[in-house]
């Protein structure tokens, strides 16, 4: 089961944020309240109130929905349940989550305030300020292809193979992106993230979709 640090410096940033129930072991299990977004991004400022609620037990990653009806149904990236769709899962954790250790305050201001921005953002110019990925396996796809600076789907699904059964660092061997790199000069940092156990697992399941869906 993965653990969760910097909560309390989440809470101390966004004081109108509470921990609304814990566990029998009084582990927090819902973080709800209000925060206000203030940011601002090519020129563009704003300052909105919003009341959501954050699931930390039953999901991969931290589950948020919006509670006060602010974020409209017909908006591409929230789900029929009010949940929003801040990225891919594994974007998320490889961003977030070391040792199983998974950082909140990084989430927040990483994922959870970009996605406020970016829907104000969309309803004033009808643009995202931040790209945009497709839904499903599909972004998912886009996300390795992002980072991995690769080409096509079956560079992607081998690169995403490698990755997953890597059991140990080999630095001086050639980068599986195809940049005919040693591993230390080029995906080092991305490659290393893999080792986590979470994030592994998210990995496996990610090439098992890729595998099914492109009759690997």
């Amino acid at each position: 089961m993965i653990e969760y640090t910097n909560l309390d410096k989440l809470l101390s940033k966004y004081s109108n944020l509470y921990i609304s129930e814990y566990d029998c072991n009084h582990i927090p299990k819902f973080i709800q309240g209000t925060f206000i977004m203030d940011a601002s991004h090519n020129g563009v400022h704003f300052v909105e109130e919003y009341y959501i609620k954050i699931d930390l037990v039953n999901y991969e990653a931290p589950f948020i929905t919006e509670t006060g009806g602010h974020i409209s149904k017909k908006y591409p990236h929230k789900y029929c349940d009010n949940g929003l769709c801040l990225g891919i899962t594994t974007e998320i954790l490889m961003k977030c989550c070391t040792n199983n250790i998974f950082d909140l305050f990084i989430w927040f201001e990483d994922f959870v305030i970009p996605y406020f921005f970016s829907y104000e953002y969309y309803n004033l110019t009808g643009e995202y300020p931040f790209g945009e990925r497709s839904h499903g396996n599909q972004g998912i796809l886009e996300y390795y292809m992002d980072i991995f600076n690769l080409q096509n789907i079956n560079q992607a699904y081998h690169f995403i193979k490698y990755a997953s059964t890597l059991k140990q660092y080999r630095g001086h061997f050639l980068c599986p992106c195809g940049s005919m790199k040693k591993i230390r000069n080029c995906h080092k940092n991305e490659l290393m993230k893999t080792f986590d156990p979470y994030i592994k697992e998210r990995i496996l399941v990610d090439l098992k979709n890729f595998g099914r869906m492109n009759n690997y």
